[in-house]
């Protein structure tokens, strides 16, 4: 019966999570399990939750830094090191901002650490190619940002020229219009690109970090606004055959009024002003407005952030109306449209992702494929079918099609292959555990047999001296522990599988010894050493004797750093994301987090 827990395989995936106060007596636990919820291997007692210290479990969040970085930057390794001449540009401009001191150190680690002198020297010309294109796409930046000034100064003329202090609003009535007509004859001339954009968003941000430029400020986020206007106002949804849509000829109204004027727009048009129109109504087209933006523009682009913005300021204004003259509390004057927010979101990085689908070819199409298999959703599809409606051309839309089919055979053929490899990792797990629960009604945590735990450390030795504890069994353990919490009336089996986690961290880590330098022990790694050998259960005795503030002479700092050194050794042994780096770096945080709890007791701290 218990073995039957483990015959489902799971989809699902998760970083083990758990804490638990600790007892310095160890004593034996019974078979009622508490699994909580801090980032360490769990210990469980029935000690009352109430009294943990204010520290006890607390999260490396160093190390946890330091863990989601170099994953994401051995991604984009990874990604640059795989790309085509005419990708790799493409790559290096797209994450421009990445390519920082973090980004060229862990790179000279991945090459200092490779297996083969072909490897390194791979790594060493993918450095010299991506400073050449980062010094090139630099170069053209800067050319373009001269430019896009000139665009914004001459914006910016009426307002501005021969005013010794910018003052707002400008103290000619006339210049608004003035500036307003450049806006609009500089957008027809195609001067308006995302070059000016994101030199409007820089120099805005600058405003705003300065702190003493308000009526620079103002001017630049008018001239964003006025941009706004009169892209959306290009296209108009008011009529449906020969029948005026009022709510979509009211927003298209507040689109091309100015933002003063849009209190009195509402007040006219809402039903609990002067109209027929409700709020609803309102928030609905805008809403539609918004999706079809969406769809329109480049994924992630100025443009899109842009205009997205400009419709959340007209719902947000909406709602503040809406609630002063219904006279309920304004609590949501200007609050977020979350929904829009999120939409925009998910939209960027779904088209992030088919753009990069697009330019891969057939092997990297493939490699793209399987990292990402998670996102292959209902929601991918919808946008990859809407992107391609909107194509330009033919050529575009067939390109897109001929992506569609190409990732559903990549996804079919993953997924049969996966079911395959669940059922080969579902079976090396049963025999881990097979002597905690074979002949046993009902599992039980800690096991009744003495030997099982034994027996088990054995299986686990055994099975990944065979190799058979890959990213696949890692894998299966996660989605089986995540499925057991969910539940939440199988503690046992909850309990075992993080057992299985610890036992295989154990193993692994134990492999690399740093305790000695030439004849010198180094104590603190030899501490450090005896910890990830020792079963969970014997970690307090080993603290105890062997730091400073027991029966040993190693300071807590000292046991720290060791700790921090191997998790970033581990980080760079490792593959970035992988199911072992996660599951080794979580097993290191959980000494660390033991090391701060006793040490606490011992110092006498609250």
């Amino acid at each position: 019966m218990a073995t039957a827990l483990l015959s489902s395989p799971s989809s699902h995936l998760l970083r083990p999570t758990s804490s638990s106060p600790t007892s310095l007596s160890s004593s034996p636990l019974k078979s009622h399990i508490r699994i909580s919820n801090n980032n360490a291997f769990p210990v469980t007692t029935r000690t009352d939750t109430k009294r943990r210290r204010n520290l006890v479990y607390a999260v490396n969040q160093e190390a946890e830094d330091a863990f989601k970085k170099t994953v994401e930057l051995d991604r984009l390794i990874d990604m640059l090191k795989n790309a085509s001449d005419r990708e790799l540009q493409k790559l290096v401009v797209e994450n421009i901002l990445t390519f920082n001191e973090g980004f060229w150190i862990r790179l000279a680690a991945r090459t200092d650490t490779c297996k083969s002198d072909d490897d390194k020297q791979d790594l060493e010309e993918l450095a010299s190619c991506v400073m050449t294109i980062v010094d090139r796409v630099v170069h053209k930046t800067n050319e373009k940002i001269e430019s896009a000034t000139d665009v914004l100064k001459g914006i910016l003329s009426p307002v501005v020229n021969e005013v010794e202090e910018i003052c707002w609003p400008p103290r000619d009535p006339n210049a608004l219009d003035l500036m307003e007509k450049e806006v609009n004859q500089r957008e027809q001339e195609g001067q308006l690109d995302e070059g000016f954009l994101s030199e409007v968003n820089a120099q805005l941000r600058q405003a705003k970090e300065d702190g003493d430029k308000p009526g620079l400020e103002a001017m630049l986020q008018k001239v964003l606004q006025l941009y706004a206007s009169r892209v959306l106002s290009k296209r108009s949804y008011a009529m449906k055959g020969n029948k005026v849509l009022k709510a979509e000829q009211c927003l298209e109204e507040i689109i091309k009024a100015p933002e003063s004027e849009w209190n009195n727009v509402l007040i006219d048009h809402l039903s609990c002003g002067k109209g027929d129109i409700s709020p609803d109504e309102l928030y609905a087209v805008i809403k539609k407005r918004t999706e079809r933006t969406l769809i329109r523009t480049e994924g992630g682009s100025y443009q899109q952030r842009i205009l997205v913005e400009f419709l959340k300021g007209i719902q947000s204004r909406t709602e503040e109306i809406a609630q002063v003259l219904q006279g309920k509390p304004r609590n949501l004057v200007y609050a977020v449209n979350q929904e829009a927010e999120d939409a925009f979101k998910k939209t960027v990085e779904l088209d992030r992702l088919i753009d990069m689908l697009k330019n891969a070819s057939d092997r990297e199409l493939q490699k793209l494929v399987v990292e990402n298999i998670l996102t292959f959703n209902e929601g991918f599809w919808i946008r990859l079918a809407a992107r391609t409606d909107t194509c330009k051309s033919d050529d575009d839309k067939q390109d897109l099609e001929e992506l569609a089919s190409c990732v559903m055979t990549i996804v079919d053929r993953v997924v049969h292959k996966t079911n395959e490899k669940i059922e080969s990792a579902t079976d090396v797990l049963k025999g881990i555990l097979s002597p905690v629960v074979n002949e046993v009604e009902e599992i039980c945590w800690p096991p009744r047999d003495p030997n099982a735990l034994n027996l088990m450390e054995k299986e686990v030795n055994q099975r990944e001296q065979e190799g058979q504890l890959d990213e696949g069994f890692l894998s299966e353990v996660n989605a089986q522990l995540r499925q057991a919490k969910e539940d939440g009336d199988k503690p046992g089996l909850e309990a075992m599988l993080q057992k299985v986690l610890q036992l295989y961290a154990s193993r692994v880590l134990s492999k690399r010894s740093y305790a000695m330098k030439g004849n010198k022990v180094l104590k603190a790694e030899q501490c450090l050493e005896e910890i990830i050998k020792a079963p969970e259960s014997e970690w307090n005795n080993v603290l105890i004797d062997h730091l400073s503030c027991g029966k040993g002479d190693i300071s807590p700092d000292e046991l720290y750093a060791v700790i921090k050194k191997r998790t970033e050794r581990t980080l760079i042994r490792t593959e970035g994301g992988s199911y072992q780096q996660r599951i080794l770096v979580e097993f290191l945080k959980g000494i660390q987090s033991r090391t701060e709890e006793i040490a606490q007791v011992l110092q006498g701290k609250p």
